[in-house]
């Protein structure tokens, strides 16, 4: 990667106005902005920073450690250019006490230092994943068997729906996927409460208003929008060279078809109108654009 900045990544490494958001795609140089963006505070010449102010987190122990190392090298770089800078050397020394880590390694930390105040044991360890699994299959297993000791009416539909009406092997499973997903999100609770909402399909008349039938119909209708366009460019592409006019008809009359599917506003439209009469595609043999050709062959098939 070349050293010299692009106009933009300068702008991030100089930009002091508040919170910064750098968005790029794997390797475009956010590493080297950030490390850029670093260096640059740590040689301001009004007030020059300490390399331990700052938190820096990663998501892997493998990218920490690559980050210190460039972090690192960088700043041998500085000290070779300016032998006489004493606080750049300090920074070198100051390194391997800056927080940079992951973000469980930073939460780790925090908790440890605190542990007395949470009545929590500093020296606790971090359970793996196998662990986890093992105490969530525990616990499981007892709460399934108070659950059919109590016989409660919901439990039991759970388990005649979604266990199809022949056992439950797959109802531990499926809560906790749900017990996953909800440890995801700020409040768990709430967010279980609105997936209970979002079920609430009584005042509902058709599939659509479903939330994922709603989720689907959209879906259907911008993949719609897509091959619609696509075909209407062969069209186009295909009028101009002219001497294709039968095949142009029968991709317009696809398109038809397909903005019919489009319009469709409830389930049982789109379920009338879901088959497609693509016709049978054939070009003439002295025609010579076969890059044309096989690309509009590959549109429909796709399509198809």
């Amino acid at each position: 990667m070349a050293e010299v900045l692009t106009a933009q990544q300068k702008m991030a490494v100089e930009n002091r106005g508040g919170a910064l958001l750098v968005s790029a795609a794997a390797g475009s140089g956010k590493t080297k902005v950030l490390v850029d963006r670093l260096l640059l505070y740590l040689n301001d010449p009004v007030k020059p920073a300490n390399i331990d102010d700052f938190l820096i987190i990663t998501y892997t122990n493998a990218a920490a450690g690559e980050l210190r190392g460039k972090i690192a090298k960088k700043l041998s770089e500085q000290i070779a250019l300016h032998p006489e800078n004493r606080h750049l050397q300090q920074q070198m020394q100051r390194l391997y006490l800056a927080k940079i880590s992951t973000v469980h390694g930073f939460c780790m930390d925090i908790l440890r230092e605190y542990a007395y105040l949470l009545n929590i044991s500093a020296d606790f360890s971090v359970a793996d994943e196998n662990e986890c699994l093992e105490l969530q299959t525990r616990v499981l297993e007892k709460i399934l068997e108070d659950a059919y000791k109590n016989s409660n009416l919901d439990f039991c539909a759970l388990v005649d729906s979604q266990g199809f009406g022949r056992d439950d092997r797959q109802i531990p499973e499926i809560i906790r996927k749900v017990y996953n997903s909800a440890r995801c999100h700020l409040d768990p609770d709430a967010w279980l409460q609105n997936c209970l909402d979002w079920g609430k399909t009584e005042t509902m008349i058709d599939a659509v208003q479903t939330p994922w039938g709603a989720y689907l119909t959209e879906d259907l209708k911008q993949y719609l929008s897509w091959q619609i366009q696509t075909l209407q460019n062969c069209v186009a592409q295909m009028d101009e060279v002219g001497g294709l006019e039968k095949q142009s008809l029968l991709l317009k009359d696809t398109v038809v078809q397909l903005n019919l599917l489009a319009e469709c506003t409830c389930w049982d439209e789109i379920i009338r109108h879901k088959e497609i009469d693509f016709g049978r595609l054939t070009f003439p043999r002295n025609f010579d654009d076969q890059e044309l050709v096989d690309r509009v062959k590959a549109v429909r098939e796709n399509c198809k």
